[in-house]
C-alpha cells in the first residue's frame, strides 16, 4: 500500500484559485430548474500519465503529457446540483534505461500504459451567464485500473535479447477536484461546448505497479442536454 503526495504544488493551486474566483463571481443560484440528464463527450491533455520509479538497474521513468479521452453522464439531483459519471483513458509509452555506472546502461525496459477512470463527481452550477455560459465546480472520487505492457532487452555477449513481454495490472482510488464552464451558442440550445480544468490525487494504489498517477488537466467537451425543464 502507497501514499502519494502532489509532486509539485502548482497545479492544486491553481485549481483552488479557479474555484474560489467562480464561486466569489458567480454566488446567485441557478436558475429554477436545470435539464434533468446530459451526455458529454471530451477530450483533452493531462500533464503527468504517470511516472514510474526506478528499479533494479533501471532509472526512473516519466511518461510525461498524453490525451486523455472519456465520456460522462450527468443527472440531475436538485436545482443546481448534478451528480457526473465519467469513463475517462490514456494511453501512454515509455523506455527506462540502465543507470549510469550500474554497467548495464545499454539495457532497455519498455513500458506501455493503459489508464482507465472512473470519476464520480458532485457538480455545483451557478446561474447562468447571460443565459448562455454555465459556471460549476465540483469535486469526487475516482477509481483507476492500470495495465502495463513491459518488454525488456538486455545486451549479452552475443547481442541483444528480448525477453518475452510481461503484462501486469494494478487498481488505484483518488479524489479530484474540478471548476469549469460549458458555453451554449443561444438559449435555447440542447448542445454545449464544455471546458473544465481538472486536478487528480492518488491516495491509495494496489498492485505491482511503483509509481505514481495523477495531475493536472486541461479538458474539452461536447454536452448534450435532455428532458430539459427550464429555457
Amino acid at each position: 500500500m502507497k501514499t502519494f503526495l502532489p509532486t509539485s504544488p502548482s497545479p492544486l493551486r491553481t485549481l483552488v484559485a479557479l474555484v474560489a474566483t467562480l464561486t466569489l463571481a458567480v454566488r446567485a443560484p441557478a436558475e429554477t430548474r436545470w435539464h434533468e440528464h446530459s451526455m458529454h463527450l471530451y477530450l483533452g491533455q493531462v500533464n503527468s500519465a504517470a511516472t514510474i520509479y526506478g528499479r533494479g538497474n533501471y532509472g526512473k521513468l516519466d511518461l510525461g503529457s498524453d490525451a486523455e479521452r472519456g465520456i460522462g453522464y450527468t443527472v440531475q439531483l436538485k436545482d443546481d446540483l448534478d451528480l457526473e459519471f465519467a469513463l475517462g483513458q490514456v494511453h501512454s509509452s515509455g523506455t527506462q534505461h540502465g543507470r549510469t555506472g550500474s554497467g548495464d546502461e545499454a539495457d532497455r525496459l519498455y513500458v506501455d500504459l493503459q489508464l482507465t477512470s472512473l470519476y464520480i463527481t458532485g457538480k455545483q452550477r451557478y446561474e447562468p451567464l447571460a443565459g448562455l455560459f454555465v459556471p460549476w465546480v465540483g469535486a469526487g472520487l475516482n477509481a483507476d485500473l492500470l495495465e502495463t505492457e513491459e518488454t525488456e532487452t538486455v545486451m549479452a555477449s552475443g547481442g541483444s535479447i528480448t525477453k518475452p513481454r510481461t503484462m501486469r495490472s494494478s487498481s488505484a482510488v483518488g479524489v479530484h477536484g474540478v471548476a469549469g464552464i460549458d458555453m451554449y451558442p443561444r438559449k435555447t440550445s440542447a448542445v454545449a461546448l464544455s471546458v473544465q480544468f481538472r486536478y487528480d490525487l492518488t491516495l491509495l494504489e494496489r498492485g505491482p505497479f511503483d509509481g505514481e498517477i495523477g495531475g493536472f488537466g486541461l479538458l474539452f467537451g461536447l454536452r448534450w442536454d435532455f428532458f430539459a425543464d427550464t429555457l
